[in-house]
């Protein structure tokens, strides 16, 4: 039997923290899985190798990866917005084009990823001030870690399509299979044939090979909106403009915040080999909190994502709530445990006692201080959901990236100190969460907003069965049918940037048409809804399949009359 994953997504219905922590955990483990990944690369180079090799991987060179790594996973994370706009409007056909053209942009970015990481990345590691006995350690690692670039790509891309359609749980499979053959490729190149860091690096990109098969599997096998055919990845230049309209500014984002740390590991290598390698061991750490971070991001933006599709205002809100709520509980329980566990944790990876006393102390200044970042996470991700990319950009630049070159500039680097580069980070993520709390409080949606209602307690016998859709899909099946003569996709180009929402309710005992918008948006939205009254578009073999896939089951009640129109 033919499956969507629209059926299995409960995204736009049902309550919103059940939905949102199914949706959160499978993403949670997955990216912790991930950190794993990099984490067992550091434990085995430090163990086996030494605090050099350590220095080394954990460095200038993560700094690097970040930086080009991160602009490229930003850039396709349009993808996922596209996908579960679509998803949640129920535009099948608009799914297939997307899921083919985000692979398509997943072989681009990959490769591009490979070229400058393999011939770009190594030629700065000087600029950095990179200590000379971890020179060559890092150059080997990098060329390494680039080369398996495309498989990497095309597994977060693909992972973040299932996502996008409401599947969390292959992706976290897939995972845990690789994290296992990583951690073994790990031991067997460093500890036995002894490839030192060379080897970590070929074992993190024989493992996204089997990631990225995974996921192709996954998809070439599934039966429905989802399923993929070589022969049809290409590009549809419309789904792929929105993509990058929406994916360049989160690329940009993250480019420029990666500059900044650029700088911040510049003024670490100053400090000599032994402070690299204790803020070595204390980014291993604190890598567990950004993937958990960046999750919640993911569950917001997606979440916000299909219930903009779905013209659901009410569910977009009460995800920022309930992403809220679940980055405060997340601070607290991994600031507190990096904290509380710091002495033990710190000699996992490396036992010298200069490491070991400069990462208690890291650790000390920074760990209590993520909650200062739930603001611009929360706030951000819904805001790229509903497809508002460019203003979180600008936030982030003013708000985190040149306060925090400033303070390096005219605090750090004359006082250099791990005092001093480690209060760059909580002065900047609480300065860029207060930039967000204050565009989102003068901006609000709900201001010199109306509301219309027609109602006609009467039901859906007031038709005959056989013209009438299901009360279950009409609501959400209406635009996609598009509205007089224009076709759904002209109609949501139409609509986009205007703050309008229409919509039908077929219930038992009574019908219903409502329309909500804002005052600058008056006009267009009485067009609007004089467009779904008199000239509605209905498609029986859409709504067919519709049915079909979702099991809705048809009911129909006895008719009553008095009609009513209130408008409050």
């Amino acid at each position: 039997m033919k499956r969507t994953l629209f059926h299995q997504s409960s995204m736009t219905e049902g309550p919103v923290l059940q939905g949102m922590l199914a949706f959160f955990l499978p993403i949670m483990l997955g990216t912790l899985l991930q950190q794993l990944y990099s984490a067992v690369d550091a434990v085995v180079l430090g163990q086996f190798v030494g605090k050099t090799a350590l220095a080394a991987v954990g460095g200038s060179d993560i700094v690097l990866i970040n930086l080009i790594v991160n602009f490229f996973v930003g850039l396709s994370s349009g993808a996922s917005v596209v996908i579960s706009q679509h998803a949640g409007a129920q535009e099948h056909e608009q799914v297939s084009k997307a899921v083919h053209t985000a692979i398509f942009l997943a072989v681009i970015v990959g490769a591009l990823t490979t070229l400058l990481g393999t011939t770009v990345a190594p030629l700065l590691l000087p600029a950095l001030n990179t200590p000379e006995d971890t020179l060559q350690y890092s150059k080997d690692y990098l060329v390494w870690y680039f080369a398996g670039m495309i498989p990497s790509m095309i597994y977060n891309m693909g992972s973040g399509i299932l996502r996008a359609l409401g599947d969390s749980k292959r992706p976290l499979l897939f995972l845990v299979v690789c994290t296992i053959v990583n951690t073994i490729l790990d031991l067997l190149f460093v500890a036995v044939f002894k490839m030192e860091v060379a080897g970590a690096a070929i074992a993190t990109s024989l493992s996204q090979i089997i990631c990225a098969w995974l996921v192709i599997h996954t998809l070439r096998r599934a039966n429905g909106d989802y399923h993929l055919e070589f022969q049809k990845i290409r590009p549809d230049a419309w789904l792929l403009k929105r993509m990058l309209v929406i994916g360049l500014p989160a690329g940009i984002s993250s480019m420029l915040y990666n500059i900044t740390n650029v700088y911040v590991q510049k003024a670490i290598n100053m400090l000599g080999t032994d402070t690299v390698a204790a803020w070595s061991v204390f980014w291993k750490l604190d890598g567990i909190f950004w993937p958990i971070n960046n999750a919640i991001g993911i569950a917001v933006m997606t979440f916000a994502g299909q219930n903009y599709g779905a013209r659901k205002k009410d569910r977009i809100f009460e995800t920022m709530r309930v992403g809220f709520l679940l980055h405060f509980a997340m601070c607290a329980l991994i600031g507190g445990g990096i904290f509380l566990t710091r002495d033990w944790t710190i000699r996992l990876f490396n036992s010298d006692p200069a490491v070991v006393e400069q990462g208690r102390v890291i650790i000390g200044y920074l760990a209590p201080c993520y909650i200062l970042f739930s603001a611009t996470e929360v706030l951000s991700s819904m805001m790229r959901g509903v497809g508002n990319a460019v203003k979180p950009t600008i936030i982030t630049l003013f708000g985190a990236c040149v306060l925090r070159l400033i303070l390096l500039f005219t605090m750090t680097f004359p006082h250099l100190s791990n005092l001093t580069i480690a209060l760059c980070y909580p002065i900047t993520w609480a300065a860029a969460s207060a930039m967000f709390l204050i565009y989102y409080k003068h901006n609000d949606y709900e201001s010199g907003a109306f509301n219309l209602l027609a109602g006609s307690p009467g039901g859906r016998s007031l038709l005959p069965a056989e013209d009438l859709p299901s009360a279950d899909a009409l609501n959400t099946l209406f635009l996609q049918y598009g509205l007089y003569k224009y076709p759904a996709r002209l109609l949501n180009a139409i609509m986009r940037g205007h703050n309008i929402d229409i919509n039908i309710d077929l219930g038992e005992r009574s019908e219903s048409i409502s329309c909500s918008s804002t005052r600058d948006d008056a006009e267009i939205a009485f067009q609007f809804f004089h467009l779904t009254v008199v000239h509605p578009r209905f498609s029986r073999p859409d709504f067919d399949k519709y049915v079909r896939a979702n099991k809705i089951q048809r009911t129909y009640a006895k008719p009553t009359t008095d009609d009513s129109i209130a408008s409050v």
